[in-house]
């Protein structure tokens, strides 16, 4: 994450961890000054995300990102910020401009690859249309209507309605392990914006469920499954020692 001597101006949005009935995610943003290393991660104590803070294994594409940001400060609409920190007068102010952190975008340019999309982002506006690194497909957003349903940490619930296939921009950094489905079918999590996570989804009315599930976790499950038989294997063994473990052994 930026470090505490950065000077450029960032939002953040208040984590909600209960279904949502209407309205939009409230927050606020990176001081346009520098503030005290120790208020970098303040947030995690307020449980409100934020684009700034510390972090040694931030996400390439995503400081990327916000670095193109300082020179093109609309891409901070693109994620779902609400409101900037003024540090020099100690408030709040707000962005009108913020879309939300689920929207479907008007226009679609599809690329080839991530260094085409990372070029088109000193330029693009969030509002007008998105980025997506995938084959050309014919997108129709005309009268798609999207609702938060229900939103945690690494869950989203979703429903939409929509009178053609279209785009559904999620306002969460793209890296594996995030999955899509669609009424409980698969669906392709694509990289959006360059940093952002997106889904192409068919026409009609349907329940979008976007989800994190580390690979890492389930590899170290079986590891220690497995750790914890042998342990209990070897505990046993001389507690029964006619055991098929003690015969094998002779």
């Amino acid at each position: 994450m930026p470090s505490a001597t950065e000077t450029r101006s960032t939002i953040i949005n208040r984590a909600q961890s209960r279904p949502l009935a209407r309205g939009r995610f409230t927050g606020s943003g990176l001081p346009t000054t520098p503030i005290h290393s120790d208020r970098l991660n303040s947030a995690l104590e307020s449980r409100t995300e934020v684009t700034y803070g510390y972090n040694p294994l931030e996400l390439a594409r995503y400081g990327q990102y916000m670095q193109i940001s300082e020179q093109n400060p609309k891409l901070l609409n693109g994620l779902a910020v609400t409101h900037q920190i003024d540090v020099a007068h100690g408030t709040l102010v707000e962005n009108p401009d913020a879309l939300a952190r689920v929207s479907v975008p008007p226009a679609v340019t599809f690329v080839a690859n991530r260094e085409l999309a990372k070029n088109i982002l000193q330029s693009l506006d969030p509002a007008r249309s998105a980025i997506v690194e995938g084959p050309t497909r014919a997108l129709s957003p005309a009268g798609a209507r999207v609702q938060i349903v229900n939103y945690e940490d690494d869950f989203y619930r979703i429903r939409y309605s929509a009178a053609a296939e279209c785009l559904l921009r999620i306002a969460v950094p793209y890296f594996p392990g995030w999955t899509a489905a669609v009424d409980g079918r698969a669906a392709e999590v694509l990289p959006v914006d360059y940093a952002l996570s997106g889904v192409i989804v068919p026409a009609g009315e349907h329940e979008v469920t976007f989800r994190y599930r580390s690979g890492w976790l389930t590899i170290g499950g079986v590891i220690s499954g497995m750790t914890a038989i042998i342990v209990i294997g070897l505990v046993l063994l001389p507690i029964f020692p006619g055991s098929v473990f003690s015969r094998r052994s002779r």
